[in-house]
């Protein structure tokens, strides 16, 4: 499946404008997902917890596509699972 991402596009360094943002986050989290992830996989992922969801939560939800937003769930648990302890606020930035 092409797969068209918003921050990653084949660079080998993140692009020094997004530093310090969480554009970095977001271009890592790209990056690593095309290296390395079952598309399907976390369409499916990111369908089970688009079900799970309810008011403000379910409203960023579905401004994305099915495969936008499994593309941001794979980013929040890689990122949430290296920081147990960051409130993951910046993931509604994507």
């Amino acid at each position: 499946m092409d797969v068209t991402y918003r921050y990653y596009h084949g660079e080998t360094e993140c692009p020094s404008s997004y530093k310090g943002t969480p554009k970095e986050a977001f271009w890592n989290g790209e990056r690593m997902f095309a290296e390395n992830a079952d598309v399907e996989h976390w369409i499916d992922v990111g369908k089970e917890v688009r079900a799970s969801l309810d008011g403000i939560q379910l409203y960023f939800a579905n401004k994305y596509t099915d495969v936008e937003f499994g593309i941001i769930v794979f980013i929040e648990q890689q990122y949430s699972a290296h920081d147990p302890y960051d409130n993951m606020r910046w993931i509604y930035d994507y």
